[in-house]
């Protein structure tokens, strides 16, 4: 690989790598199934020699977290894994133990003493009757040393005032992409960014809509098709792929910390690398914005 200049070691920095195909078969586009243990392992090398340090991870990603364990490549990194939800019931003292059990059981898996962050995976574990005793067995671990940032995973700005009015995160994750801007256009990614907490942007792609043709959109999602065609007749009218300008946008938001991307080969990592550090024309970002929410939430996709 030929030299990378300071400022595309710098992009590709911001970039983290999203697991959850490394042990679910994910995606409304990717129908190639989990991606298996020797791609896995090219992936990470030439995400390493790229200058990519963080990977997202979390107990619900199926047999993601043991296949970085079995390939031994957790310790290079810098992990963010997140906690095993409650389940729809309301939770109990033992499903805290459960919890903390599964985090123990993550760091085993991974072959890693510590990890860099752990998110509460399920807003509404954090917002329940056991949310305050989550947050002290969070608050412990980070006391021993376990985890360095504590945090949790949120879905819009209701999400984060709840969360807000009784907690203090370190790092908080939550959706961004050219279509879903709610968060940056009301005003929450400065306010996290003004109070000092760390932000992680995932969905840049949306689930890998905005990368494949609005023909090709799946039936259920029909209600995107309008969005969808706009973002691809935007990009061409500026000489623009959908991939190096979703890229772009998400690398223009200066608050963001880092910008998770979810890769099932190394031919599509090199693709996203590219991006990051390409010269691809700066859009219209505000007129891009979708102005149906319900339609850019997976939350409410209708199943296939």
């Amino acid at each position: 690989m030929s030299a990378m200049t300071a400022a595309s070691r710098l992009a590709n920095g911001k970039l983290a790598l999203g697991t959850v195909q490394f042990g679910l078969n994910y995606g409304v586009t990717h129908g190639g199934g989990r991606v298996p243990e020797a791609e896995v392992r090219a992936i990470l090398a030439r995400a390493k020699t790229a200058g990519i340090d963080t990977l997202d991870t979390a107990a619900a990603y199926g047999d993601a977290e043991s296949v970085l364990g079995t390939v031994a490549v957790a310790q290079s990194f810098r992990i963010i894994t997140k906690t095993q939800p409650f389940g729809p019931v309301a939770a109990t003292q033992p499903d805290l133990a459960r919890i903390e059990a599964r985090f123990f059981q993550s760091l085993e898996t991974l072959a890693i003493p510590a990890v860099d962050g752990v998110l509460v995976h399920a807003v509404d574990d954090l917002l329940g009757p056991e949310g305050e005793r989550l947050w002290q067995r969070m608050e412990s671990w980070r006391s021993q040393g376990l985890v360095r940032r504590i945090g949790v995973s949120i879905y819009d700005r209701a999400d984060l005032d709840a969360v807000l009015a009784r907690f203090a995160p370190d790092l908080v994750q939550l959706p961004l992409n050219v279509l879903d801007q709610r968060l940056l256009r009301d005003g929450t990614i400065a306010r996290l960014a003004a109070r000092g907490i760390a932000i992680h942007a995932r969905s840049l792609f949306l689930q890998g809509l905005l990368l494949q043709a609005p023909a090709e959109c799946p039936p259920h999602l029909a209600r995107l098709l309008p969005d969808l065609e706009r973002w691809w007749t935007h990009c061409a009218q500026h000489g623009v792929s959908p991939l190096a300008a979703a890229i772009r946008f998400g690398l223009a938001c200066q608050e963001i910390e880092k910008i998770v991307v979810g890769v099932h080969s190394t031919a599509h990592l090199d693709a996203i690398i590219t991006a990051a550090h390409s010269d691809a024309t700066t859009l219209d970002w505000p007129s891009l914005a979708t102005q149906d929410s319900e339609a850019v939430d997976p939350r409410r996709w209708p199943k296939a």
